[in-house]
Parts: C-alpha cells; structure tokens; sequence
C-alpha cells in the first residue's frame, strides 16, 4: 500500500527559467525505506523540501496518506511527514537534549502528561536516556541527529524524511544515525526516504531512486541500480567501495552467491569462499 504518491511533479524556483524538477512520478509504500540519490544540483533536496510541505509544485501532485498537498493542507501534511536536516547545529533549539525533544510538542499543544510520556519513549527509542540534561555543546554530531529523530518520533509522524542527514557527520556518528534509523522502522514501522549522494549508505535502502538533472535516471532495489555501473559514476556518483572491491575481484575470477551490495554482504561471502578453500 503506497503511503505516499507523487504524480507528474514539477517545480521551477522564481528566478530560473528551466524547472529544477521535471515530471516526477514514485510511489513509496508502506514501511519501506527509499533512498534517493544524486549528486549536487540533481534535484533531490527540493523533492524532499516539497514532500515535507516546505514547498509547493509547480504542476503535478504529491499525495501522503490520500491527503493531496495544497496551500490548505500543508500543516496536515507536515504532521505526517517529518524531516532530520543536514546540519546538526540548525536544528537543536532547546538548551538541553529533553528540552529539545518536548518543543515540537509544546508547538501543537500536546497535554503536560501525554507529552512527558512521548518525550522518554522517543529518547528511549534512539537510546539517549542517560543525556536527558545535556547541553547541546556536549553532544556530538551523532547524538544530535539522534536527538532530532527522539523529537520526530515524539511527533509521530507516518514517514520521516533524512535529507543528506550523515553528510557532515563522522564515520561513527553516520553508523550511529543509519543504525537508529533501521532499529526504528524495524520496531514501529515507520517509512523512510533519505536523500543522500552516498551509495554506500543507500545500499541499506529497500529501493533507490537516482536522479539527474531533475529527472528519474534509475530505480530499482540497490542490486539493480548498482548494475549500472559506470552509467552512475558518468552522473556524479561514487559506486560504494563493496561493489568497487567485489567487481574487481569477479574480473579476476572470483564468483559470488549473491550480490555484495554492502560491507555485511560483502564479508558474509568473502567468508563463504574462506569456508571452500
């Protein structure tokens, strides 16, 4: 069942005379985890600005739970869909971690009560318990981010959106952010579309979408897209170094299983070929 649908999108900013975004059609289902990708200047932060209400199209449609988006129904919109942003910085506005998780509530009027019981299940959910009276200053980029997503699932929203939410993050803060996300959509279901230029960390996706010059270029689950090979490094797009290592290796002979789409894969048949010699 598709919790979010968009038809025929198009989008133009006032001072360009070409459309950023030209005639997007997808379909995300529910619980699904979407990446979409491109690299700079593709298209893909607008996309998630208008699926998150930020920006309406210039023609077509996005539709979020048989809700369509309109001027009138923006904020029900963004009550469905929530957004975790680049910058870590930008987005904590309380002065410690359990004050930044209650604001969003606080803003809609959630009851004293209801909101002390969202606010711990969603540090719970992201394990940040023991920094509930922390200052933003003693957080890293990681746990930030982690922050950010406790206020989003506080909010419950249907889907949330990660819009190039690891770029500025060490290695460490990146895993910790894609680990959280994947334990959540696991644990409650929630959809996911992260829109990044890293393909290693689309490779955690169920689908990705590549886009380029504003159009759909490719789709398809991370073994499919990542078949086109030279094709996404020719757009801006680094192959993830599993897929780089394993098609070497498979030039020199080496025959795998299955598709070695990330570094779990990868190892799981490097052991499997240790295991025949």
């Amino acid at each position: 069942m598709a919790i979010l649908e968009v038809k025929g999108l198009s989008f133009r900013y006032a001072n360009q005379e070409e459309d950023t975004l030209k005639n997007i059609n997808l379909k995300v289902e529910q619980g699904e985890w979407t990446a979409i990708v491109g690299h700079n200047g593709s298209g893909k932060s607008t996309l998630a600005r208008i699926l998150n209400g930020l920006q309406l199209p210039t023609e077509g449609s996005v539709t979020v739970q048989g809700t369509e988006l309109t001027e009138e129904t923006i904020w029900d919109i963004r009550r469905q869909v929530g957004m975790v942003f680049q910058n870590p910085d930008n987005q904590f506005v309380g002065s410690t971690v359990e004050d930044d998780v209650a604001f969003g509530l606080e803003n809609i009027g959630v009851p004293r009560e209801e909101m002390l019981t969202r606010v711990a299940e969603g540090i719970e959910k992201v394990g940040m318990e023991s920094f509930l009276t922390q200052e933003p200053h003693q957080l890293s980029g990681g746990q930030k981010q982690r922050v950010a997503i406790a206020g989003l699932i506080a909010l419950r929203p249907s889907i949330i959106i990660l819009d190039e939410a690891t770029s500025m993050l060490d290695p460490i803060g990146r895993k910790e952010v894609i680990d959280t996300i994947e334990e959540l959509r696991q644990q409650v279901g929630v959809t996911v579309i992260s829109i990044t230029h890293d393909l290693e960390e689309a490779a955690r996706a169920d689908r990705i979408i590549v886009l380029n010059g504003g159009e759909v270029y490719g789709e398809g689950t991370p073994e499919e897209v990542f078949r086109m090979g030279d094709k996404l490094v020719e757009i801006g797009l680094d192959l993830p170094f599993p897929i780089i290592l394993a098609n070497k290796l498979q030039e020199l002979g080496v025959e795998f299983e299955t598709d070695p789409t990330n570094r779990e894969r990868l190892m799981d048949e490097l052991c499997k070929l240790q295991s025949k010699i």
